[in-house]
């Protein structure tokens, strides 16, 4: 798949079945792939927003280590508390305290992302956006997974919602009507699945007060049918990518079976896995690979160490370097650090200083080689060089990002990186999983 400014990625929920998408969702983060533009429906939507803010393992912390701990689900709390779940726990708890979600990482995103709801007066889909205002985030995602009968209504700016599933289970037409033609669905259930022809019963005193709303859960089954056979066709017509489960599976929506989501997750991985994408974009052309080509040229100067510490290894650094980088990472300072944190070596030994050599070096180039950075990028640049021999984490993405393009390239001297040793998530995820770093290294080019 070539992903394009047309490309949409399309989340269909499914409760605890969505631990199918979550392993999706983390595959796609390893390896960098992102969307233009994302819809997501319940648990799809809830999902869809560690994706975005680049949050690798929240949503399976939340589905499974979460649920370990805390039993979020149960009859216990629909008596208690009237729902189902323990919303308190899930919609705020989480969020603000026990893993804290990264709002600024969402608003600062590029990615057009949308949550369906079903409006209870006119039983119809609603589509939101919103990055900006945390609560408002929230709540929304909270009313597309509101259940019908086990869950509350959820008010949404004055207007009464219910879980988005109702209405529009699967929202390939509004992505296209949207502009992206080009789209990728992850669904929760195996080819060929359908729901009962016979629609769903609602109790007379059941939204009462939402006649719409009450038909609209009565032709659930049906309209999520004929959705499902849209899919289906147009995947067919080489039109559409899917991503689903590979067999009927036995987690329920309301699974409290770690082992079982477990195995789901690692399913939903492994999908995502087998699916080829177009080699990464990443933007490299930003008017400064000039200075970079200068630099390379630079560090080879008067080189006499031979080639453990020279341009084999640096040329490796950089490409490991843009393979880590996320949107935040400031490229080109990785790219320029790949080239001159070794430029100062002594020796191949240990020489821990080699990186402050280079930090003090480094403003003689300030007015010739490096004028083209700014102010931040360079102390970024003499920060990374400075402490990459004594330093394991910075938290800074930028910095962080320089020392796990280094340490990826451990392997040249016998030595594995240890996961517990890298300062990102991605370069963790690598360390732990080398035969998919060679993999994606091999794919990769600049």
């Amino acid at each position: 798949m070539d992903i394009t400014e047309k490309s949409g990625l399309i989340l269909e929920g499914g409760g605890m079945r969505g631990i199918f998408t979550i392993g999706v969702l983390d595959n796609f983060m390893d390896r960098g792939i992102s969307f233009p533009y994302i819809i997501g429906v319940s648990a799809g939507a809830c999902n869809a927003l560690s994706y975005i803010s680049g949050q690798r393992g929240r949503a399976k912390f939340s589905n499974i280590d979460m649920l370990e701990k805390y039993r979020y689900i149960g009859l216990r709390h629909l008596i208690t508390k009237g729902n189902i779940m323990d919303f308190d726990l899930l919609f705020h708890k989480l969020p603000e305290e026990i893993y804290p979600y990264d709002y600024k990482a969402l608003a600062n995103s590029d990615v057009r992302f949308e949550v369906v709801t079903t409006s209870c007066i006119t039983g119809k889909a609603c589509y939101f956006e919103e990055k900006n205002d945390p609560k408002r985030v929230i709540n929304l995602v909270k009313a597309s997974s509101s259940l019908p009968f086990v869950c509350p209504i959820t008010d949404v700016d004055g207007e009464p919602m219910l879980d988005g599933g109702v209405a529009d289970s699967i929202p390939i037409e509004r992505a296209m009507s949207q502009g992206f033609t080009d789209n990728l669905v992850v669904l929760t259930r195996n080819k060929g699945y359908r729901k009962p022809r016979k629609g769903t019963k609602v109790p007379f005193f059941m939204y009462r007060k939402y006649p719409n709303a009450k038909e609209a859960i009565r032709s659930r089954n049906s309209i999520y049918n004929s959705q499902i056979e849209l899919v289906e066709r147009m995947e067919e017509e080489g039109r559409l990518l899917v991503i689903r489960p590979e067999h009927p599976i036995e987690v329920d929506r309301m699974e409290r079976d770690t082992n079982k989501l477990l195995a789901l997750y690692e399913e939903g991985y492994n999908c995502a896995a087998r699916i080829e994408f177009a080699k990464p974009k990443f933007e490299l052309y930003d008017g400064k690979s000039a200075m970079i080509d200068k630099v390379k040229e630079f560090a080879q100067q008067g080189w006499e160490l031979g080639d453990l510490h020279g341009i084999s290894h640096w040329e490796r650094v950089e490409k490991n370097g843009l393979l880590l980088a996320t949107k935040e990472a400031n490229k080109t300072v990785v790219r320029l650090f790949a080239y001159l944190h070794d430029k100062w070596r002594i020796d191949d030994g240990e020489d821990l200083q080699h990186g402050m050599r280079a930090a003090e070096n480094l403003p003689a180039l300030r007015g010739s080689l490096l004028s083209e950075l700014s102010d931040e990028e360079f102390e970024l640049l003499c920060k990374a060089c400075e402490l990459h021999t004594v330093c394991h984490r910075t938290g800074n993405i930028t910095i962080d990002t320089c020392f796990d393009a280094d340490r990826l390239d451990l392997t040249r001297v016998g030595i594995l990186p240890r996961p517990s040793r890298m300062a990102t998530e991605r370069g963790a995820y690598y360390a732990a999983n080398m035969q998919m770093y060679n993999k994606d290294f091999q794919k990769f080019s600049i």
